[in-house]
């Protein structure tokens, strides 16, 4: 617990998205941590609402958070960015009562004190500024708060005193060419980012080189704190009944091999799914795809439907979190043969139940993985993913040996060994003041 009730307010994109992908599920994680620590924590949220009605400005975030819209038009957007250049639109804080009843898609909001809300702010910081403007976003924060924490790079700066910390996952969008996000805004994001924060967390080793290759300037401003797995699923697979999904889904344990990611083209799923078919008969298991289908990859979701069927490959689309984990669980081995990853925690999280893992070495995965996973010598190789493919399936000792170490690997990953090293981290900086 920390010795002050400290206010940390999260700026988080990722959480008014319609489908929660790899950041939003770090956020809510780390919601989880700060509370447990015994920080307040509040959420910036970007939802329309009223001055007049405490309680109807909550709904309407919590039902803006379940399901937000996307579109605004230019002359909307820019009258509100003009209200904030002008300092007219501060964020508005809305206390909650953690009673509140919500889907399970908000259950995060347990570990909320309440919202600092201004209309569109993600928009506007994230989108707008870059656009218009080299100078980051500027909070407009009329509330005593100690803590703004990012977890993605993002174009804020915050008033002083208070401090600023932002999350590195990796800066993919700069170095390469088949990732779907703007190179020019997520590079602007990036420069705010280390100007303005008072510490950036790197999830990897590989993500801190990355950047510091570009901007070594910044070196003593960020430090690798590795993400860790949630505890939850393993808590919730125990309550349900694995053999109800199997069936739902049409599968048989151990007689399916998986992949899970988004459908981005980095994650080489088209390679996957070219080797996966010349060795078909000698493999005899159906391959299953779980994973958001746009991404910036229009191409996939008509092979992949061309090839759906119960006896090759099968597209089950984005499925619970909870699912997911019994997917993995129950599957002959897990095969994620991507070209980049700054983190890789689809990997750990077949570890976590147990399942072998093929996966290639690219960025962090094998500083992820150590020994507790079998490597494709080349994943721009569809030979090669083959070669790797057969030898997981056809070789029953090392997927045990795999399966051991993977338990030992990813309990290097734990969520009490994160929120250790966490509550030191931010205590340290808070100290400062």
């Amino acid at each position: 617990m920390s010795k002050y009730p400290y206010k940390v307010a999260f700026f988080s994109p990722d959480l008014e998205q319609v489908v929660h992908r790899g950041i939003a599920i770090y956020t809510k994680m780390l919601l989880k941590c700060t509370n447990n620590i015994g920080y307040k924590n509040y959420l910036i949220t970007g939802a329309k609402c009223t001055k007049d009605y405490p309680l109807a400005q909550q709904i309407i975030i919590e039902k803006h958070l379940e399901n937000p819209s996307s579109y605004h038009s230019t002359s909307n957007l820019m009258a509100y960015w003009l209200k904030n250049q002008l300092s007219l639109s501060p964020l508005v804080k809305i206390e909650r009562e953690r009673t509140t009843e919500t889907s399970d898609r908000l259950k995060f909001l347990y570990n909320l004190k309440g919202f600092l809300n201004q209309k569109l702010i993600y928009q506007l910081a994230q989108n707008v500024q870059p656009r218009l403007l080299e100078n980051p976003y500027k909070l407009n924060i009329n509330h005593k708060f100690n803590l703004i924490f990012c977890t993605s790079p993002s174009n804020i700066r915050v008033p002083h005193p208070i401090k600023l910390v932002q999350t590195l996952h990796d800066i993919i969008p700069i170095t390469r060419n088949d990732h779907p996000d703007n190179t020019f805004i997520f590079y602007r994001r990036v420069q705010n980012m280390l100007r303005h924060s008072d510490l950036i967390l790197s999830v990897s080793e590989t993500s801190r080189r990355d950047i510091l290759s570009l901007f070594p300037e910044y070196e003593q401003k960020i430090i690798t704190v590795y993400e860790p797995l949630t505890d939850l699923p393993l808590l919730a697979l125990k309550q349900i009944d694995e053999s109800l999904v199997l069936k739902k889904y049409h599968i048989q344990r151990q007689k399916y091999l998986l992949f899970v990611s988004s459908l981005e083209k980095r994650k080489n799923v088209f390679r996957l799914i070219e080797a996966y078919l010349t060795i078909q008969e000698q493999v005899g298991l159906p391959l299953i795809i779980i994973g958001e289908k746009d991404v910036g990859n229009p191409e996939i979701l008509p092979l992949l439907n061309s090839l759906n069927s119960e006896n090759k490959i099968r597209y089950l689309g984005y499925i619970s979190h909870v699912e997911k984990f019994i997917l993995l669980k129950n599957a002959l081995a897990f095969i994620f043969p991507s070209l980049y990853e700054g983190f890789g925690l689809p990997p750990l999280e077949a570890m976590q139940v147990g399942c072998p893992v093929l996966t290639s070495q690219a960025g962090s995965l094998s500083e992820v993985c150590a020994d507790a996973a079998l490597y494709i010598e080349e994943p721009q190789s569809t030979l090669s993913i083959a070669q790797g493919i057969l030898k997981i399936v056809k070789n029953q000792p090392l997927r045990q040996e795999l399966s051991m170490k993977g338990y030992i690997r990813a309990s290097e990953f734990s969520f009490g060994k994160y929120q250790q090293r966490l509550s030191k981290i931010l205590e340290n900086l808070l100290d400062r003041y």
